[in-house]
């Protein structure tokens, strides 16, 4: 695959061909992880990157259950 580096606002791009896209389960404004190795550059589909406040914020309006079973079924001691 060939492609060419252009620029998008003040940035740098490149432009991924279908294939890779595809390929790599891609979406629009999804984010990727670029590595150098080796005087290559290697993407990657991202790994989704949570903040703990975030996640704690999100939960703060949840309900507990109000059973998480039916209780004991047999002789175990809680």
């Amino acid at each position: 695959m060939r492609s060419k580096v252009g620029l998008w606002g003040g940035s740098h791009a490149i432009r991924l061909p279908k294939m890779a896209v595809e390929t790599l389960g891609l979406r629009d404004g999804e984010a990727v992880d670029l590595q150098l190795e080796n005087g290559a550059l290697l993407v990657r589909k991202g790994r989704p990157s949570y903040a703990l406040d975030d996640l704690v914020q999100e939960a703060k309006g949840l309900k507990a259950p109000d059973a998480l079973d039916d209780g004991p079924l047999g002789d175990e001691t809680l």
